[in-house]
């Protein structure tokens, strides 16, 4: 019986091993065969591009580095870490962060990705979640994906502020702004292996963009060649309504690394497109990797920075009979200084051309500004300088019966209006008495005096503290009387500065009229204490014209001199076509007097006389009148067509106190004649 149960259990070992020998042989004759190995898991690939694109205006490096799992999870699962960093040309950065997987069939690879995309510009950093999905194939690859900016998408405002318009009251004025567009992206690929070497692949499709209001579809085409699996050239075109034709180059240079697995022919497949997949399961996820940014400009009223409110304005336009609004101006200037107040400016157009409305003259309050259309007007804004353009082709005209025509405040400003300074004995077109800060610039005043001789007319007449500028205006003098176009009287503040720039007086019919008069007359008053007087940069023409020798006044510059400490710098004028009469027995185009406690330093430079109309008299006279006096002259660089006698005199036959550094030669052309004066530099 124990032989019979040995028997048995010997006689059913001998059949399993023959049903396990069998088996195995038939596994061994089902096997898949070997179609080769699969490419390296891990890449790392150093690329740059070239030109801009959609969304950027220029090229930038790439490093990037993609991270899969030598043998797919399951057989069929492969995840992937995909990291990009980025480097623009102008040094701005930009990266990606994304995972994915991807799923293996037999006939194609279905994928899904998330992706985290930065970028840092000069006005703000943005931030971007991306999804997207791809199924690739031996030939034909399809993919979608979708972006959609997270966090600050919209940068501060910046760049130059520019003038929009006016509304009501207020001007209206734009700055440039980024924000991030969200958007999708629709692509077909095809790979075509017909050189085994050199692969190529090209991909085309529709992509869509939104933000701020802006929305466009555009199209993308790109083809790429890759040369023995080490570099890949690409260039790609695209165009939309945003951003237009963009095109772009880009070359990579890629090591993979990572061991490599051995591929079976699957049951539904061939070798060929079984490696072809093996290959695209492992290729980089294509996507708009940089996050799109464009500009927009964003409309703000303009807002002054003393008050941290907006501009006020007042309109006028005498054809109009409204309430002062841009679209609705006042008709005449009373209106609109009644209904003003500090810090607001009133604007002014020509209307029907005449002075009808402008014709009561006009008091200004602090701050206030007064401004024609016809003149580009500069505005100092929160966020910059704003350039108002013309909004006229001819300027405004204001005249008034009562001196003076404008009565000027505290920091006004006084830009782009004819004035009409017509009146009797001491009459005043623009009068700052007592004032602080004020700029008159590119005016037009004409000068005239109601009848011949002794009228003593000023276009501008100023007594002013503070910083106060007369720039870049016209004065036409055109009376036979003793006008003057800006006349600086009296100071007494040690710290008021004048500058007189860049403008062109003219005198047109008299031997009597003055540029610019120096101190206060008839009874002579010179010009107390003030920190700098500037002279630079103006046309004087045609002044002092026929004078007979004896009669005073009639000369581009000069007058009652100077009894206070300052000092006067008259550096680049032109004298043209200038004449001059007998004052202090001295005949001169220029006359500078230092009268009794009077302390100047003075800078004489780069000055010019030129048909002088007279050759008997000097250019350019300093009279030291009293003992009790201080003068001292650095002079250089000045010409003078007068050569007949001194062009430059300084006379210091009162012995008060006289010291210049001044010579002729090639320094000054023009005889230079020193009385009682003692050389040496000036402070």
């Amino acid at each position: 019986m124990a032989h019979k149960s040995i028997f048995c259990s010997l006689l059913f070992s001998s059949l399993l091993t023959l049903g396990l020998h069998a088996n195995d042989a038939r596994t061994k004759k089902q096997a898949s065969p070997s179609c080769g190995t699969s490419p390296r898991p891990m890449r790392l690939t150093l690329r740059h591009i070239e030109g801009e694109g959609v969304g950027y205006n220029q090229g930038y490096t790439t490093l990037e580095g993609f991270f899969a799992p030598l043998m797919p999870w399951k057989d069929h699962w492969v995840p992937f870490l995909d990291l990009r960093g980025h480097v623009f040309n102008n040094g701005k950065f930009a990266a990606n962060t994304g995972i994915g997987m991807r799923y293996l069939t037999d006939t194609r690879i279905w994928g899904a990705n998330v992706y985290y995309d930065y970028r840092n510009t000069s006005h703000q950093h943005y931030n971007q979640i991306s999804m997207g999905f791809e199924s690739l194939g031996k030939i034909w690859d399809f993919r979608l994906n979708g972006y959609l900016p997270v966090g600050n998408t919209t940068s501060p405002s910046y760049g130059h502020a520019k003038f929009k318009a006016f509304k009501n009251h207020h001007m209206l004025i734009t700055r440039k702004y980024d924000f991030a567009m969200k958007g999708a992206n629709a692509e077909v690929g095809a790979h075509v292996n017909t050189f085994k070497k050199a692969p190529l692949y090209f991909a085309t499709g529709p992509y869509y963009l939104e933000g701020q209001g802006k929305a466009a579809w555009g199209g993308e085409f790109r083809a790429a060649v890759d040369i023995f699996d080490y570099v890949r050239l690409e260039g790609n075109t695209s165009y939309d309504s945003i951003f237009r034709w963009i095109g772009q180059g880009q070359i990579s240079v890629m090591i993979s690394f990572g061991g490599k697995r051995e591929i079976k022919q699957t049951k539904a497949g061939s070798c060929s497109r079984d490696l072809a997949l093996s290959q695209r399961v492992l290729q980089p996820v294509d996507r708009n990797e940089i996050i799109a940014i464009t500009k927009k400009h964003k409309t703000t009223k303009a807002i002054n920075p003393a008050t941290r409110q907006p501009y006020f304005f007042w309109f006028v336009n005498n054809t109009s009979h409204s309430a002062g609004t841009f679209e609705s101006p006042f008709p005449t200037l009373l209106a609109a200084q009644n209904a003003s107040s500090p810090q607001h400016i009133i604007y002014v157009f020509p209307g029907d051309g005449t002075t009808a409305g402008m014709n009561t003259g006009l008091v200004l309050k602090d701050n206030q500004k007064l401004f024609g259309a016809a003149t580009p007007q500069t505005l100092t804004t929160t966020v910059g300088t704003v350039t108002i353009p013309p909004q006229a082709t001819t300027m405004p005209t204001i005249t008034g019966s009562l001196s003076p025509v404008l009565s000027a405040a505290n920091d006004n400003e006084l830009s782009g209006i004819h004035f009409i300074v017509e009146g009797p004995l001491g009459f005043h077109g623009i009068e700052g008495i007592n004032i602080a800060n004020i700029s008159i610039h590119n005016n037009v005043l004409d000068v005239i005096g109601l009848s011949a001789g002794g009228t003593n007319v000023s276009g501008i007449y100023l007594n002013c503290k503070g910083t106060n500028l007369v720039e870049q205006n016209i004065f036409n003098v055109l009376t036979n009387t003793y006008d003057k176009a800006l006349q600086i009287v009296n100071s007494q503040d040690p710290n008021t500065n004048y500058i007189i720039s860049k403008n062109i007086f003219l005198n047109f019919n008299g031997q009597l009229g003055t540029g610019i008069e120096l101190g206060d007359g008839p009874t002579p008053t010179p010009i107390g204490d003030f920190n700098t007087l500037i002279i630079s940069q103006n046309h004087f023409s045609n002044f002092g014209k026929g004078q007979a020798p004896g009669l005073t006044g009639g000369k581009p510059l000069g007058g009652f001199g100077f009894g206070g400490k300052g000092s006067l710098r008259i550096t680049n004028n032109t004298f043209s076509g200038c004449g001059a009469g007998t004052v202090d027995g001295v005949r001169s185009v220029t006359l500078i007097r230092i009268e009794s406690g009077g302390n100047i330093v003075m800078d004489v430079r780069n000055n010019r006389w030129e048909n002088s109309l007279d050759k008997t008299l000097s250019s350019f006279n300093i009279i030291n009148k009293a003992v009790t006096s201080k003068v001292c002259v650095n002079m250089t660089n000045n010409v003078s067509d007068i050569t007949s006698t001194n062009a430059y005199i300084f006379n210091n036959a009162i012995l008060g106190t006289f010291n210049a550094n001044a010579d002729v030669s090639d320094v000054n052309i023009g005889t230079i004649q020193k009385i009682n004066v003692t050389n040496g530099t000036c402070p």
